[in-house]
């Protein structure tokens, strides 16, 4: 995912997955979301819906579903990132519940 910085080429690349639900999934984007969400978390809340790519940014949270319960229940690293991507997209408003 990373191998490819254009916005509209991840988002196809994770569009081509977004069926699919596998509990390594989340694991296996674990990079690229942390680099999305340190890019949102460095930004003014009101900057991060106009700078990070929404379509791109749903796909990658969608990624925390029940088939990721596991990593996220027995993996620290995991569930860090998890509650940094909530409290994130909270603060942006970007997120809604």
């Amino acid at each position: 995912m990373n191998a490819y910085p254009s916005g509209s080429v991840q988002n196809a690349l994770l569009s081509s997955i977004s069926a699919l639900s596998d509990r390594d999934k989340c694991q296996i984007l674990l990079p690229t979301i942390r680099s999305l969400v340190e890019t949102a978390a460095s930004l003014p809340p009101a900057d991060v819906v106009a700078s990070v790519p929404e379509g791109l940014t749903i796909r990658l949270i969608s990624s925390f579903d029940a088939a990721a319960a596991d990593s996220l229940n027995n993996n620290g690293t995991m569930w860090a990132l998890f509650l940094q991507v909530v409290r994130t997209y909270l603060r942006s408003g970007m997120l809604y519940l």
